[in-house]
């Protein structure tokens, strides 16, 4: 009778979580994170089901939505871009380079709080 109710516990844990089992530094990485300059703020979310979302305000108004996929490559962030968000970049920066399908971030350093990634880039922990 316990192992049947250990089975059903792990299962149902297993249905919770999208039936993904994420390692450990995905698991760290599940949430939003935010980096502010001078005139922005960017917020980065990473979802269990391996998805993403991105959203950047300034001037008191978001002028820029991504979403897409993730997933973790040795120590790098690999986010692609979904065609309905690349299209939006691309409308509103019609004589920029055509942005990449592919993102890809080396992860420096990754606390409870803290996202640092190699091209100088450190996010924290939001709410």
């Amino acid at each position: 009778m316990v192992r049947l109710c250990s089975l059903i516990l792990a299962l149902a844990v297993c249905v919770a979580n999208g039936g993904q089992r994420l390692g450990a530094k995905e698991a760290k990485l599940i949430g939003p994170w935010h980096v502010s300059s001078t005139d922005s703020t960017h917020t980065l979310t990473f979802e269990r089901d391996h998805t993403w979302t991105s959203s950047m305000w300034g001037g008191g108004e978001r002028f820029i939505d991504g979403s897409g996929t993730w997933r973790l490559e040795n120590n790098e962030i690999v986010r692609e871009i979904k065609w309905s968000a690349y299209e939006r970049l691309r409308k509103l920066y019609p004589n920029a380079q055509k942005p990449p399908r592919f993102v890809r971030e080396t992860i420096e350093y990754l606390g409870a709080t803290t996202l640092a990634l190699k091209d100088g880039v450190t996010y924290t922990r939001g709410k």
